[in-house]
């Protein structure tokens, strides 16, 4: 059922379209001397292309880690220093299988909700360890915490939504869990995937 409503989702939007539209905005906005624009626009185009042109719904990690870096491109554009990223993701991993998008729904609600609610902005950070039985994949930040968030029912509505897709997809699809720890110093979601069950490469 859920890969018959991710296809749903793909099928209404016309990828040649998409990318022609982009590509004629993005010439256009060079023309115009709006390199910054343009950057943003390059960056989404290929955040997209990743997802409309990719039939398999269970990529290595290395392509949601991609996924990821386009994001905080496009995010860094608007936000310069006050997002910090850093990716310390170890090579044994990359190959690891994991659903479709599992990784850019956790750090888009570290950046919405925890390091742009700081101040002076934070960091978020994807790291990678392994045990004798998982994989585990850490996406932390060091911003207000859930719980401190600014307009915490928007937070609710919608990060609970990309969370529980996300937790729920990983236990189906690769028998893998999601947990959650969050205080006011930070968000830590911690990723755990049997070798099992994500190293169909």
């Amino acid at each position: 059922r859920r890969k018959a409503e991710f296809k749903a989702l793909q099928s209404q939007i016309n990828p040649h379209f998409l990318f022609n539209t982009l590509n004629a905005i993005s010439q256009l906005a060079i023309l115009e001397g709006c390199d910054q624009t343009a950057e943003a626009i390059f960056s989404l185009s290929a955040l997209f292309r990743r997802c409309l042109k990719k039939n398999d719904s269970f990529p290595p990690l290395r392509e949601e880690v991609d996924n990821v870096s386009e994001y905080i491109a496009i995010k860094k554009l608007l936000y310069r220093d006050r997002i910090q990223y850093r990716c310390d993701v170890d090579s044994s991993c990359l190959s690891l299988r994991v659903p479709l998008f599992s990784l850019q729904p956790l750090v888009e609600n570290a950046v919405q909700h925890g390091i742009l609610n700081r101040k002076n902005g934070g960091t978020v950070i994807i790291c990678t360890e392994e045990t004798d039985e998982h994989a585990v994949v850490t996406v932390a930040d060091n911003g207000v915490g859930i719980e401190n968030a600014k307009g915490r029912p928007s937070l609710g509505e919608h990060s609970h939504i990309g969370i529980s897709n996300v937790r729920s997809r990983l236990e189906e699809m690769v028998e893998g869990s999601l947990e959650i720890e969050s205080s006011d110093r930070g968000t830590t979601v911690t990723i755990r995937i049997p070798w099992t069950g994500g190293l169909g490469v």
